[in-house]
C-alpha cells in the first residue's frame, strides 16, 4: 500500500496517511518482537509461501501462548517479555 503524496491537503488523504503510517509501525514493532524471540525471522527465510507463511502464523500462536503462560507468575519469574512491553498479537491473521 502506498501513502498519498505529502501535498495532498484532502481531508480524507490526510487520514489515510496518518491510519496508514500507524498501521505499517504497527507491523513492523510486531515483526520485530517476533524477530527478537524467534531467530528465524532474523535471515531470509528458504522456502514455498504455503510453508512460510504457516511458519508466521505458528509463530504467532507460539508467542501468544508463551506470553499468557507467562503472565500467569508473578512478576518477578517472568521470562519471555518484561511487563508492558507489549500487547498479544491477536489480529491478523486468520
Amino acid at each position: 500500500m502506498r501513502s498519498f503524496p505529502d501535498l495532498c491537503f484532502d481531508q480524507q488523504k490526510r487520514i489515510y496517511n496518518y491510519k496508514l503510517s500507524c498501521y505499517r509501525r504497527l507491523v513492523e514493532n510486531t515483526f520485530g518482537i517476533l524477530a527478537s524471540h524467534f531467530h528465524i525471522f532474523g535471515k531470509p527465510i528458504i522456502g514455498k509461501i504455503e510453508n512460510i507463511e504457516s511458519t508466521a502464523k505458528a509463530t504467532v500462536c507460539l508467542h501468544n501462548y508463551l506470553k499468557i503462560c507467562d503472565v500467569m507468575l508473578p512478576t518477578a519469574k517472568r521470562k519471555y517479555c518484561p511487563f508492558g512491553s507489549l500487547i498479544l498479537i491477536i489480529r491478523g491473521f486468520s
